[in-house]
């Protein structure tokens, strides 16, 4: 049974085809980019990359940011994954069909 996408997740991996990042940078950056519409809580925003993860549509690991560079623990970085990828690339091809239709 295939995973069903949602808008949000497929913002998520929109932002990972041009880098890896981390939770709450994601979170940062899709507030940005919707004017402040759209703010990912942590009940939200967790949630959905682990299910993209579980979908094998990103992956995660953990940075090789030194302690003494950030001041914390290392950060939980995400990645896309192959099949995150053709995903995108199906829903792009997708659209530009329905464009040509009308």
């Amino acid at each position: 049974m295939s995973m069903r996408v949602t808008r949000i997740q497929e913002y998520m991996l929109c932002f990972l085809l041009n880098r890896d990042s981390y939770a709450v940078e994601i979170r940062n950056i899709i507030f940005e980019l919707t004017d402040g519409d759209l703010y990912l809580g942590d009940g939200n925003l967790y949630p959905s990359l682990h299910k993209l993860e579980k979908g094998d549509f990103v992956k995660s690991y953990m940075s090789d940011i030194s302690l003494d560079v950030r001041g914390g623990n290392r950060r939980k970085m995400y990645t896309i994954t192959l099949k995150g990828r053709d995903f995108i690339d199906g829903e792009d091809e997708f659209r530009q069909r329905l464009k040509k239709w009308y």
